[in-house]
């Protein structure tokens, strides 16, 4: 999202528009926090940025018009009276800023439905990244947020009771399976495969330019011209450290690994 949003002139809600979540396009006219942006330090903690023009998640925002819980939203879960709210702010700060928009909210990958159905020319990215280490990067999430790691802790899919007891290590890669396997399967039963734009996190971070210039040709097909803003970086390194207890991390390997195998398996009895 740093990189998307310095490369190409994107409209987005910085930390300052959520700092007035129920009026971003106010905080746009007075403190102008995009035509200001400043080149993004690419780093974060947790998903949150520092710096007023900083992209975020801005949850809140997001609730004015989705519900809390359960956090998997189908058309049939939504009110037209909060999709159409929803749909005048995205108007309203598009015109605000003049740029395409783009939202980055982990908790979207379980309102593609609706989102799809009341803005029908939203376009989707989807960012995937190796099991492990995302799996790492949560239990340790987990630890230095709440300072266990048998806490739950981000996105809960629909089978999150299920998945809540089970050990620590089979509840974050259960996670990210049942999440993987959702976004894909609303991809594809609401006909996104044109609309939705795949990347894999290690190719980013080894290709930037590739990434930026696949994307910008996506975008183009969907009708959407790309202004370019700043230089960005060519690449970036992956953190290959063990950053929890080396047990953890080695059960953590034998479950992914596991869980795969089962996967591809029931892929070819289906097929």
């Amino acid at each position: 999202m740093q990189v998307l949003t310095d490369a190409f002139k994107l409209g987005y809600l910085s930390n300052r528009h959520c700092a007035w979540f129920g009026a971003p396009v106010l905080a746009e006219k007075l403190f102008h926090p995009l035509t200001e942006k400043s080149v993004s330090d690419y780093t974060s903690k947790h998903g949150r940025t520092e710096g007023l023009d900083a992209p975020s998640e801005c949850g809140a925002w997001w609730y004015r018009f989705f519900r809390r819980d359960p956090a998997y939203v189908t058309l049939g879960d939504v009110s037209d009276r909060k999709m159409m709210a929803f749909r005048r702010s995205l108007m309203s700060f598009s015109q605000s800023v003049g740029l395409p928009l783009i939202f980055k909210n982990l908790y979207a990958t379980l309102r593609i439905e609706p989102i799809a159905h009341h803005v029908p020319n939203a376009l989707f990215v989807v960012i995937e990244r190796d099991w492990v280490d995302n799996a790492q990067s949560i239990l340790k999430g987990r630890n230095d947020a709440l300072g266990r790691y048998d806490q739950w802790w981000s996105v809960p899919p629909p089978d999150v009771d299920a998945l809540s007891k089970l050990p620590p290590v089979q509840q974050v890669v259960g996670q990210i399976q049942s999440i993987h396997e959702l976004v894909v399967r609303d991809i594809v039963r609401l006909g996104l495969e044109d609309r939705t734009f795949r990347i894999r996190y290690e190719d980013f971070c080894e290709d930037v330019q590739g990434t930026l210039a696949a994307f910008e040709a996506f975008m183009k097909h969907h009708g959407v011209e790309l202004e370019h803003r700043f230089d960005v970086p060519s690449q970036f390194s992956i953190p290959r450290s063990i950053k929890i207890p080396e047990s953890m991390y080695e059960e953590l390997k034998i479950e992914v690994t596991k869980r795969k195998r089962r996967a591809d398996a029931g892929g070819e009895n289906s097929a």
